[in-house]
């Protein structure tokens, strides 16, 4: 329950409880009370305490179990909560508040039908109330149970009562799109844009939407808008290059998925790889989609069998395009390097450095038993750190 409606129900009780004196007696006002200030600040143990003397004085106010029953849940004791919860329903079926706290926790330990039933007899009992969480919860039991439709409407109604808060617009969208409708998500994004226009998630979520409903405009907008607003979250460079990569802007993509690369870092990044490969084989740069083709396979070799096509389709073309073929140059298979070569007389000699560099350990380790890769001078385990060396240029 909401704490600003837990403060208001607490003083309502506290004048309630206070002309009942005669019923309970004082002591257990004001055990009630300090336990509900304890509560409060978080002394979640001391209010327990409180709660259960109150209790003890008078074990038949239903009050007394609802709150210590939310107290309990703070604690994620869920077998007291649930017994408080069911005490306070035995004492007073009407009383709805436990009806409801007993549902959101059902939600929590995942038996969302009897969350749904612990809500519907709320709305029974009390058809007319306006409580956010019944309904935000409901419709979370409802699209967790893939009943969409009623998730939809539990969501909307969610957002009438408290129409400030986003998550009620992600999760009926959400739910749309399940539905296989999603023309209608935009306009739910675009509402909880409004109220939260900071909000990097909504943007990139309205990009997707866009982009599935061929607006390719307005989702590269989004895109850039998330980015803008986080520069270092990758997923909307990478949403951004597919689009771009469709569009056929193979210069933009690739300056996107370069930008994934760098901030996901290379061992997590083979499908930035991949795609950025197919750019650069799209603009002929056929070396540059060998050498990231080999990257995303050394990545996951079973991910994408593609990628094995795309690069031998790229070896076979860089070859033709190469004078004298492989008389001139040669491609290391292991990462894509391409070497220039030269001829004396008869012999053939490579024209610069070998480059190949999977992995690099100082100086201070060695082993018999696995390779180990060393850079003179460098004691570090960052392969791009020493090749970014003018010293260390091939």
């Amino acid at each position: 329950m909401e704490k600003s409606a837990i403060i208001v129900r607490i003083l309502l009780l506290a004048t309630a409880l206070s002309l009942a004196n005669a019923s309970f007696g004082q002591s257990a006002y004001e055990y009630f009370v300090k336990g509900s200030s304890k509560n409060g600040m978080g002394d979640y143990k001391g209010a327990i305490d409180d709660y259960t003397k109150a209790i003890e004085l008078d074990p038949k106010i239903e009050f007394f179990y609802n709150y210590r029953g939310n107290t309990y849940d703070s604690l994620k004791k869920s077998d007291e909560a649930f017994a408080d919860y069911a005490k306070a329903i035995e004492l007073n079926p009407k009383y709805v508040d436990p009806y409801i706290n007993r549902g959101i926790l059902k939600y929590k330990v995942k038996d969302y039908h009897g969350a749904i039933a612990d809500f519907n007899k709320t709305i029974e009992i009390f058809p007319e109330i306006k409580n956010y969480s019944l309904y935000y919860y409901r419709g979370l039991a409802k699209y967790k149970l893939q009943n969409y439709g009623g998730a939809i409407a539990d969501f909307t109604r969610a957002s009438e009562i408290r129409p400030k808060i986003k998550e009620p617009y992600y999760y009926k969208e959400l739910a749309i799109i399940e539905m296989g409708d999603t023309t209608d998500a935009i306009e739910y994004y675009s509402k909880a844009i409004k109220l939260d226009p900071e909000n990097v998630l909504l943007y990139n979520y309205r990009g997707n939407t866009y982009d599935s409903l061929h607006y390719s405009d307005n989702a590269i907008a989004d895109y850039t808008k998330a980015i803008e607003l986080n520069p270092h979250w990758e997923k909307p460079y990478y949403s951004r290059g597919i689009l771009k990569y469709k569009l056929q802007d193979y210069s933009g993509a690739i300056a996107d998925f370069t930008k994934t690369i760098e901030i996901t870092y290379a061992k997590n990044a083979y499908f930035p790889y991949y795609y950025r490969g197919l750019a650069k084989y799209n603009l002929q740069d056929y070396r540059g989609a060998i050498e990231d083709f080999i990257k995303a396979i050394d990545i996951d070799p079973y991910l994408e069998k593609k990628a094995y096509y795309y690069r031998d389709l790229a070896k076979t073309e860089f070859d033709k395009n190469r004078v004298g073929s492989l008389t001139n140059a040669f491609i290391d298979s292991r990462d894509g390097h391409v070497y220039k070569l030269v001829k004396f007389d008869d012999q053939t000699w490579m024209a610069e450095n070998l480059a190949y560099l999977p992995s690099i350990s100082p100086g201070s380790k060695s082993s018999k038993t696995y390779e180990d890769y060393y850079v003179y001078g460098y004691n570090g385990y960052e392969v791009s750190k020493p090749k970014n060396e003018t010293n260390n240029d091939t």
